[in-house]
């Protein structure tokens, strides 16, 4: 969809034969739900900026949360908290039909 804007000062390039400054209105109008955030060292794609910004620290940047009581690293401090609980707590999470009991849930 092609809006035309009357606009003198704008370059000649970007002026329809009309003298009417073209404007794609499809990236305007697109609802926050179909933004693409693009990762531009990789193909990521997401459509959250959180989501981008978590992508870019555990892909590119080797952002790691150590565990204090082993030599561990996790990529998120979600999974560091898992790890503890699993390993050095002893949690586990048994089964409502048999004996098996996970570490996770």
């Amino acid at each position: 969809m092609k809006q035309y804007i009357k606009n003198e000062e704008m370059d000649p390039l970007s002026l329809g034969s009309d003298g009417f400054m073209i404007e794609d209105l499809s990236k305007k109008m697109r609802t926050k739900e179909e933004r693409q955030y693009l990762c531009n060292q990789c193909d990521y794609e997401t459509k959250k900026s959180l989501d981008l910004k978590i992508h870019k620290e555990r892909k590119h940047e080797g952002v790691r949360y150590p565990c204090d009581q082993c030599d561990y690293k996790a990529t998120s401090s979600g999974h560091l908290k898992i790890h503890k609980e699993n390993i050095h707590e002893g949690v586990r999470y048994p089964c409502d039909q048999c004996n098996y009991k996970a570490t996770l849930y």
